[in-house]
């Protein structure tokens, strides 16, 4: 595996646990695994060229992108509720 791929799915696997084990909705660990995964997504894109053995990496970054929209979504549904 090349540079960007191994963080990528080792940023990847973390969030996971963190996610489904740990339960960290904190904000800012969120929006830290979302921009760090993002950009070694764009890295990899870039430098390396996207590889179809990636496909799980980029899905779980697509997975993160779409948490963290929901977590702000759904707070500002329910604080506009109040």
């Amino acid at each position: 595996m090349r540079f960007f791929e191994v963080l990528l799915v080792l940023i990847g696997t973390v969030f996971l646990f963190d996610f489904i084990f740990i339960k960290s909705t904190r904000k800012p660990v969120l929006y830290l695994y979302l921009g760090v995964c993002s950009l070694l997504t764009v890295l990899h894109l870039v430098f390396e060229t996207g590889r179809w053995p990636m496909i799980p990496a980029y899905v779980i970054t697509l997975f993160m992108v779409l948490t963290c929209t929901w977590f702000d979504i759904t707070r500002a549904m329910l604080q506009n509720n109040k």
